[in-house]
């Protein structure tokens, strides 16, 4: 301010401000905007507005919720107490100080548990939306505002010639946007309900949308996943299907939805404005197209290291039905085949006859409950999924109402698996090996204990018969694996390759750290075998070369050179171990050359090299594993540090010669080497390219000349 003359004029504005907000928060951010003008400003005049303002703004934060402020609001609100307690302590009563102070103090509590509060299930469909509103009228700047949507879906009669679709939109002029987002969202809901459940086209119904009033403005581009995926929940309460939908009372959306079902880009500048309110509430999930995910990542990780208390996790999406089948977001309950029939009927009785219906499937229903499910000529006896259950040390065959068909007690203890890695021999992988209509099951359950089941593979058929088991170890390879050495299970996995299954299994043993990795065919003859030096798992499986036959990917750790590697085999007579040196047959005449189509070493950089970012002194396989880019192109990510759950990562981008192209950074990782740099454990990039390109280069090759950096290939090459 630089005269009376302008304070005079900014009051004004704020008394204009004040009487034409509608929320209380609203009337306290036009006075916070108007005291953080004149605080610096020492002026006898000052305090009549003081006198003026004060009371109307104490009495308005009496009607404030706390969680509707951001932390940067509640700490201008403390710089305003702060004003009013130092500077004009005489003017501001003691009850307009103890208001305000008593607002912050809740706002502060807010901000702490907000994050972890617990939201109960709705009883209405609730869908959780992000805005932007805007203040024409106001002075003040687009904020971010949290509206739930009200959902309903009801039947009509289907002579109606199309649906009846009502947006109750608390915008004073009518908005066409909305009814128009609506009725192509709900279009697209109808089509991928048709294709899961058989939803009849026929049938007509009223849809009511409604968002709650704030009585400001807002933006509605990105309302349509939320329409979207209203619209499947509402009718999967309305109908009957063999699944119940309900949505998490925790995920919020931001997307626009094309008439194909493609999550479309919404507006950038406002995009930043939803993640911050986003991240101070209780949302713990927020979903927003695909290509946001990059920079939306990059401004949560700022506000995770301001507020380390705080988590928010995207979820990038590219369609509405990844959105329908991710369980963070969409919770699904398969109905049982006598529930199902009985929900059924009882929704659509309309006659006597029905009525009578509806009884006998309920006697039918009881009558099940008291035999054995087993004895119902109906009972469904397709193994669907199968687990290995340390409680009973048994393998266990469910169907897919997750009723349990046949179990094998083993003679060993099972152990119950806490590391991912091992996670996948907590199942049984199901499969129509024989083409009949039923799964046949394959097994390989983690044991730890010495026994005769340990490290086997069992194949079972559709009703439990064991049909064969092999040992997953190879044995008589290298020597000294016969003798006192223990394999744990590692992993087991069906592929489909060429218009055949293989099976692929993995066992480890430790000391030195070795991978057994075989392949089998559904008569248990083993297909192929590979040793590696260190422990891998599966990460992708890609027809890189287009011939129609599915290449498999391994990443794990190389023990002898002490980094992250990148193995990939087809699944044509593989044989022999992973790659150690030239001439090692005079060395090691046992040795046998893998015939494995590449084989690639990432070495530490800079940062894993840099004391305590990596304890056990590897870099690892990055949690966004192996990828196909846009250009169809493998992308393989590796995390140089432990830091932040793994997720600052370095990206190798790989083309169909199994060669690296380039090599990149996530944001997370730039984030973190700045850290580093900031606390002199690391210098700064003067080139970020060339630092890139050094990475690249560093990279190595197994070849038929022997082991070869990226750097010296491109030399031989120029």
């Amino acid at each position: 301010m630089k005269s009376v003359l302008d304070i005079e004029n900014a009051a004004a504005q704020l008394r204009h401000d004040l009487m034409l907000a509608n929320l209380p928060e609203l009337k306290l951010l036009c006075g916070l905007k108007f005291f953080k003008s004149i605080e610096a400003y020492d002026h006898p005049g000052v305090e009549s507005y003081i006198r003026e303002f004060a009371p109307s703004l104490a009495e308005t934060a009496k009607k404030s919720t706390p969680r509707e402020f951001l932390p940067d609001e509640i700490q201008s609100l403390e710089k305003l107490f702060q004003l009013f307690n130092s500077r004009f302590n005489d003017v501001v009563c003691s009850d307009d100080l103890s208001v305000l102070s008593s607002l912050i103090t809740n706002g502060k509590k807010e901000a702490e548990f907000r994050s972890t509060a617990d939201s109960k299930a709705r009883e209405n469909i609730s869908i959780t939306c992000l805005f932007i509103e805007h203040y024409p009228d106001l002075s003040l700047s687009p904020r971010g505002r949290i509206l739930n949507m009200i959902v309903k879906a009801s039947k009509i009669p289907s002579t109606a010639r199309e649906d009846d679709i009502v947006v109750r939109n608390p915008v004073s002029e009518p908005d066409d946007r909305f009814l128009s987002q609506a009725c192509q969202s709900i279009k697209v809901a109808r089509q991928l309900l048709l294709e899961r459940y058989g939803l009849s086209e026929r049938k007509r119904f009223r849809f009511d949308y409604s968002i709650e009033s704030t009585g400001a403005r807002f933006t509605g581009d990105s309302l349509g996943v939320a329409f979207g995926i209203g619209a499947m929940i509402a009718l999967a309460q309305t109908e009957v299907f063999h699944d119940r939908l309900s949505i998490s009372p925790h995920v919020a959306f931001s997307g626009a939805l094309s008439c194909d079902g493609i999550i479309m880009p919404v507006d950038s500048e406002a995009l930043t404005l939803k993640l911050q309110r986003a991240f101070h509430s209780a949302i713990t999930h927020l979903v927003i197209p695909r290509e946001h995910m990059a920079v939306a990542m990059n401004q949560v990780s700022r506000m995770e290291e301001q507020h380390p208390e705080q988590r928010l996790d995207l979820i990038g999406m590219g369609n509405l039905e990844e959105i329908i089948s991710d369980p963070r977001l969409v919770s699904i309950e398969h109905l049982s085949i006598p529930r199902y029939l009985v929900c059924k009927t009882w929704r659509a009785k309309r006659s006597i006859w029905i009525e009578g219906l509806a009884l006998i499937v309920l006697l039918v229903t009881l009558i099940c409950l008291v035999l054995p499910g087993k004895f119902m000529p109906w009972f469904d006896t397709n193994p669907f999924y199968a687990i290995s259950n340390p409680n009973t040390n048994s393998l266990e065959a469910y169907n897919r109402d997750s009723v349990l068909i046949w179990s094998d007690v083993l003679e060993c203890a099972i152990s119950p698996t806490t590391s991912p890695a091992v996670w996948s021999t907590s199942y049984g992988q199901t499969y129509d090996f024989d083409k009949d209509g039923r799964n046949e099951i394959v097994f390989l359950p983690r044991i730890d204990e010495f026994c005769a089941d340990r490290s086997f593979i069992r194949y079972y058929s559709h009703d439990g018969h064991l049909i064969w088991k092999r040992y997953a170890a190879i044995l008589g390879k290298y020597p000294g694996d016969t003798a006192g050495v223990q394999y744990d299970a590692g992993y087991l996995k069906i592929i489909e390759t060429g218009g055949r299954p293989i099976i692929v299994s993995i066992t480890n043993q430790e000391m030195p750290a070795r991978s057994h990795i075989q392949f089998w065919n559904s008569n248990g003859e083993s297909v192929g075998w590979y040793l590696h030096w260190g422990h891998v798992a599966v990460q992708n499986t890609l027809d890189i070369d287009k011939d129609g036959n599915k290449e498999i990917l391994f990443t794990g750790f190389n023990n002898i050179h002490k980094c992250t590697s990148l193995l990939v085999l087809a699944l044509d007579s593989i044989s022999g171990f992973s790659p150690l040196e030239l001439g090692v047959k005079d060395k090691y005449p046992w040795w046998t050359s893998g015939n494995q189509l590449a084989y690639i070493l990432f070495p530490k950089t800079d940062i894993g090299n840099t004391n305590g970012e990596l304890p056990i002194g590897y870099n690892s396989p990055g949690p966004n594993g192996i990828r196909l880019s846009d250009d169809g192109q493998i992308q393989v990510y590796i995390s140089e540090t432990e830091a932040n759950n793994q997720r600052p990562q370095l990206i190798y981008t790989i083309d169909n010669h199994f060669r690296v192209i380039r090599v990149a950074m996530n944001d997370f990782l730039i984030a973190h080497r700045n850290q580093l740099i900031n606390e002199g454990k690391l210098p700064s990039i003067s080139d970020r390219t060339e630092y890139l390109n050094s990475i690249r280069n560093a990279v190595i090759y197994w070849t038929d000349s022997g082991w070869m950096t990226e750097g010296q290939l491109r030399k031989s090459e120029n």
